[in-house]
């Protein structure tokens, strides 16, 4: 678990970096770079709503649901690269739903 963990914030770290650096040669805005770096903490508010629905679900639905969702999310990210279809709004959107699922994990 401990090596998962690890791999999880390493490969977050570095999507994080290539993610701004991306929303920065796109937009040349650091507006949109902070809209960016905010979307990513969207969790933070409804941390407390995700803590009732954690208790009554069970932490290990949760855990599993949470790690399975950052697979998705960095897979669309990739399939969207590949394809040539990634755009700023796309990466906002990923990020905002990365950020609700980092706080689902940071409660179990």
């Amino acid at each position: 678990m401990w090596f998962g963990d690890l791999a999880l914030s390493t490969a977050e770290f570095m999507e994080i970096l290539i993610l701004s650096w991306y929303i920065l040669g796109q937009t040349e805005s650091p507006l949109v770079l902070g809209i960016f770096a905010a979307l990513r903490f969207t969790g933070t508010v409804i941390a407390p709503f995700f803590g009732v629905i954690v208790d009554s679900l069970g932490r290990r639905r949760i855990y599993i649901f949470a790690r399975i969702s950052f697979v998705i999310l960095s897979s669309s990210i990739f399939i969207l690269t590949l394809f040539d279809l990634l755009s700023v709004i796309a990466v906002l959107i990923i990020a905002a739903l990365v950020g609700l699922s980092r706080s689902l994990d940071m409660i179990v």
